[in-house]
């Protein structure tokens, strides 16, 4: 499975954390700086594996709550369908 950042992602500050929304889906999430500096490094496509280990630090549940937040897509879904 490919994955990458999802291009339809705006953030926004509130309070102590960013709240990123993907635009064309309405889903918000809640963010750090960490992870929004996670998903600037995985802007490209990669193989799964590969952007939890260069991306996200190895963090493989994080990777997986961002694609259901639909912040990081998967290559062929009706996201990055979407997203063209």
């Amino acid at each position: 499975m490919r994955v990458r950042t999802s291009r339809t992602l705006v953030f926004t500050p509130d309070e102590e954390v960013l709240v990123g929304c993907n635009f064309l889906t309405r889903n918000v999430f809640g963010c750090d700086s960490e992870t929004l500096d996670r998903l600037t490094a995985a802007k490209d496509w990669s193989d799964f594996g590969t952007a939890v280990d260069r991306s996200f630090g190895g963090d493989k549940a994080l990777v997986e709550e961002l694609i259901e937040d639909d912040a990081v897509v998967v290559a062929g879904s009706d996201l990055e369908k979407r997203e063209k």
